[in-house]
């Protein structure tokens, strides 16, 4: 398995904006799209063919992507 964590604090950016660049960076790095992105609470957005949830421990901020759906280790 293999997972992205992506930072991006910038204020004036949307988040859909910086979902889509994480999911970029995902997508180069292991030649798939990621299934599941985790968010910060207050951060959810809807996105076509990816879940989208809210991570507990995930920092403002962060992005945590994997290629498998419910699978975080």
């Amino acid at each position: 398995m293999y997972y992205l964590l992506w930072h991006d604090d910038a204020k004036k950016t949307p988040i859909a904006d910086k979902i889509a660049a994480a999911i970029a960076a995902f997508s180069d790095r292991f030649k798939v799209r990621p299934a599941l992105v985790l968010v910060n609470a207050g951060e959810v957005v809807e996105l076509p063919g990816i879940k989208v949830e809210i991570g507990a421990s995930v920092l403002p901020g962060d992005f945590w992507l994997g290629p498998v759906e419910g699978v975080w280790l």
